[in-house]
């Protein structure tokens, strides 16, 4: 379950909620995908001028982590380098 603090207003709460469940489902999408829906939240949120800058900077945070969270998965994926000369013994 997502515990969010420091928000004043539930609504608000409401959509950091609906935006990690969104993310969630986004899993396994190209990254692409995930990355226009994430740069997308972004925008709204920092139009959105019933916010505070205290819960504008709190959501983009929010966003930006989970963004380089997402970012560091899907390079994972790519198991390449385990197989690199770098990672080889040397003789």
């Amino acid at each position: 379950m997502v515990k969010l603090t420091g928000f004043s207003s539930i609504p608000l709460k409401e959509n950091i909620k609906n935006y990690i469940v969104s993310l969630n489902a986004l899993k396994g999408q190209d990254y692409s995908i995930v990355d226009d829906y994430i740069i997308q939240y972004e925008i709204g949120k920092r139009a959105d001028q019933s916010l505070t800058a205290d819960e504008k900077n709190t959501i983009l945070n929010i966003s930006s982590i989970s963004e380089a969270s997402l970012y560091i998965e899907k390079a994972r994926k790519d198991r390449d380098w385990e197989t690199s000369t770098t990672s080889k013994k040397n003789k």
